[in-house]
């Protein structure tokens, strides 16, 4: 899978009007584990169509393999099926570039932790 493999998001909704889509995000490794860039949204081709993606489906599990040069993404499909697909890390780090380059801004939501 590439990044020209994964579908734009698209109109589609569930009947009930979820929208259920994914992206690529950064954080500082320093605590408090700030939020450094994030992606735009995206979502993993259905079998109808490469354009598509299905009404529900959702990553479940992520695993960096081939020596660090993939991810490695378990996810289910309309609650039905469970799959699994293979990224290059190069295009999620070219993801989370564009996000950036899209102008999307970065905001970290305020702590909320009892004290």
């Amino acid at each position: 899978t590439t990044e020209a493999d994964l579908a734009p998001v698209t109109n589609g909704v569930a009947y009930f009007g979820s929208h259920y889509t994914h992206f690529w995000y950064e954080l500082d490794r320093e605590p408090p584990h700030a939020l450094l860039r994030h992606s735009t949204e995206w979502c993993l081709p259905s079998d109808a169509g490469a354009s598509r993606c299905e009404v529900v489906q959702f990553v479940t599990g992520l695993e960096v393999a081939h020596g660090g040069g993939h991810v490695v993404l378990a996810y289910g499909v309309n609650d039905c099926e469970a799959r699994m697909a293979t990224l290059p890390v190069e295009e999620v780090l070219r993801m989370l570039d564009q996000g950036v380059k899209a102008g999307r801004q970065v905001h970290d939501l305020p702590d909320r932790r009892r004290r």
